[in-house]
């Protein structure tokens, strides 16, 4: 016969043999952690990608500036080699007129050549005119104050034509524009 120690035994055992086969479905604990785990790997994830999205703008960002070459044709400001510099009277004399000073001009409006690359301009401008040239969005020469005064901007131009010109409603029309063709150099 059994003694009621070796009955009781039994009892805990089988007990706990049937907790240990008996699955909890519908545990609200279980679920709330899942939960909390999807939550930290998403924002484990989500972090990531945006730390990877940020190198990648950092690295994309120093190359843009490391090829110097922005707006499609033309950058501003790169620092390689001056190929050429040009001297430009803007409405010298209070005429509506851009002079080349020193350099072969042809046509209407005047016309200059200059070589592919880096060019350096030293502009002389009288005041309230602004000379930009289309194509280069990255090149404004703006004369302010009451006295003549001297911009300068080294720009690199790709071939091909470009229209230096006055902003000011009908100055460009009236006079105060030139062509910069660009010619590529031989080498």
């Amino acid at each position: 016969m059994t003694s009621a120690d070796d009955l009781d035994r039994i009892w805990r055992e089988g007990l706990t043999l049937a907790a240990s086969e008996l699955v909890v479905r519908d545990d609200p604990r279980a679920r709330t952690a899942t939960r909390v785990q999807r939550r930290r790997r998403s924002r484990r994830i989500k972090t990531a990608v945006a730390a990877i999205a940020f190198s990648v703008a950092a690295i994309g960002a120093t190359a843009h500036f490391d090829d110097h070459v922005s707006h499609g044709r033309v950058a501003s400001r790169p620092p390689t080699t001056v190929q050429a510099s040009v001297s430009i009277d803007d409405a010298p004399g209070n005429q509506l007129a851009i002079t080349f000073p020193g350099r072969t001009v042809s046509g209407n409006p005047p016309s200059v050549t200059l070589p592919a690359g880096i060019i350096h301009f030293e502009i002389h401008g009288t005041p309230a005119h602004q000379l930009v040239i289309d194509g280069v969005p990255d090149f404004t020469a703006t004369f302010a104050g009451t006295a003549s005064s001297t911009v300068t901007e080294n720009v690199r131009l790709q071939p091909g034509r470009y229209s230096l010109h006055c902003t000011i409603p009908g100055h460009a029309a009236a006079g105060e524009q030139a062509i910069l063709t660009v010619e590529a150099q031989a080498g």
